[in-house]
């Protein structure tokens, strides 16, 4: 099973300041998974990294610490989270409105286009119109496909 150490732990470990650590998690030479650091990928980038320390007590600590954070964070998800939801409804039923309303424009356009696109069939000599039908084809294959989205 990996182990992972926060971002302190592993700066202590490794000798180094926390701002170091995260120097090499932001220029990519060390990942950061949920602002926790592997060990392994730890020693790849500090050989010297002391791992004496890493004793069941840091292993309990660590995890204490890891069901703190979650616990703290849970919490805060769902003091936030009516008020979160109703302002995602809130945005999401503009957005809805939006894009309803844009479908009909476009829907409008396509059926002024196709109204043109007959006009202009009406006019063209025969050598001409298999062009246009191939247009109108394309065009109706696109909008059926627009429509299934």
């Amino acid at each position: 099973m990996e182990k992972f150490l926060d971002v302190s732990r592993a700066a202590r470990m490794a000798g180094v300041t926390v701002a170091e650590i995260r120097r090499k998690v932001s220029d990519g030479s060390l990942e950061a998974d949920e602002g926790r650091i592997r060990v392994s990928q730890l020693m790849d980038a500090y050989p010297d990294v002391h791992l004496g320390g890493f004793t069941m007590v840091d292993v309990v600590a660590q995890i204490r610490d890891d069901a703190l954070r979650k616990g703290a964070a849970d919490h805060d998800d769902e003091v936030k989270s009516v008020e979160g939801l109703l302002l995602t409804v809130k945005r999401l039923r503009k957005e809805s409105a939006f894009y309803r309303e844009e479908c009909r424009r476009q829907r409008q356009v396509m059926r002024d286009l196709d109204g043109m696109l007959a006009d202009l069939r009406t006019r063209l000599e025969a050598r001409q119109r298999p062009f246009l039908d191939a247009v109108t084809q394309w065009l109706k294959k696109k909008n059926r496909s627009a429509h299934r989205l």
